[in-house]
């Protein structure tokens, strides 16, 4: 997580979000941190004569805001990292992709809360997780930063080739050793000679990694991740990219409840590398 871009919208969801990047800048490796506000301007905010003067004091309450905000992580985050901030006109979608581009980041964090009316960000987050092509984050609004030392990385152990999507997992540099709990989501047992094949080829893969193997047999999958995570002690729960990941299989409503129902831990959803 050398860059990381931050979309703020000024909710209690957002704000909680930095509090939550604030303690993870200590602990992951951090050069660059850009928060971003999207202030969109309708044609009756951008044309009309009568209240031009609105937009402008929105715009310089952001700043303040934002400067603030700044100020706060370069404190928590030493002289070693940059923390920069801008607002922009877009829409949020919009101005999250294009600061993708201009920024470069190796993850975005943004906060989530179904209930919260007043976080765009949590309306769109997502739209966000769905259409980046860098790593996501999902930050409840109920989350604590709990320092990571456990991830859970919920995955079908029967198909071997969503196992090679595990790399994505160098998308976490943390300063102190992070350990993975693989969890297996399928309801139907693994024959005991498969599952000899599939622990040495999982052993082949993660030979650098320090890691534990578990079985669900829920029948219902993200029941079974988030029971796993809540009786655990697992600070985050990874959703590996590609068509066999639990997280993209669901319907939009379905991830809408699957986060909704996970109140506490993060959900960092990685992305395809591209060859």
């Amino acid at each position: 997580m050398k860059t990381i871009l931050i979309p703020f919208d000024s909710s209690s969801t957002s704000r909680n979000t930095i509090e939550y990047a604030c303690h993870l800048l200590k602990q992951m490796k951090t050069e660059k941190v850009f928060i971003l506000q999207a202030l969109e301007l309708t044609i009756f905010d951008s044309f009309s004569q009568t209240n031009t003067d609105e937009p402008v004091e929105q715009h310089h309450n952001a700043e303040l805001e934002l400067q603030e905000i700044a100020e706060k992580l370069q404190a928590f985050a030493g002289p070693d990292t940059v923390v920069k901030y801008a607002t922009s006109n877009f829409s949020l979608l919009r101005a999250v992709h294009q600061a993708i581009v201009t920024v470069q980041p190796d993850v975005i964090i943004a906060g989530s809360d179904s209930e919260d009316e007043e976080s765009p960000i949590g309306d769109e987050v997502i739209s966000i997780a769905k259409s980046s092509p860098v790593p996501v984050l999902v930050v409840p609004s109920a989350c604590k930063y709990q320092t990571i030392k456990n991830v859970l990385v919920p995955c079908n152990f029967k198909d071997l080739s969503n196992l090679e999507l595990l790399s994505g997992l160098q998308a976490i540099e943390s300063q102190e050793e992070v350990k993975l709990e693989l969890l297996n989501v399928s309801s139907k047992p693994i024959q005991p000679g498969s599952k000899e094949e599939i622990e040495a080829s999982i052993e082949e893969l993660l030979k650098d990694h320090d890691y534990n193997l578990n079985y669900s047999s829920n029948d219902n999958i993200v029941d079974g991740i988030l029971e796993f995570a809540e009786s655990n002690p697992v600070q985050v729960v990874i959703a590996l990219p590609g068509k066999h990941s639990f997280f993209y299989r669901l319907t939009h409503s379905s991830i809408t409840q699957a986060l909704t129902q996970n109140s506490s831990k993060p959900v960092l959803l990685l992305k395809e590398t591209e060859e």
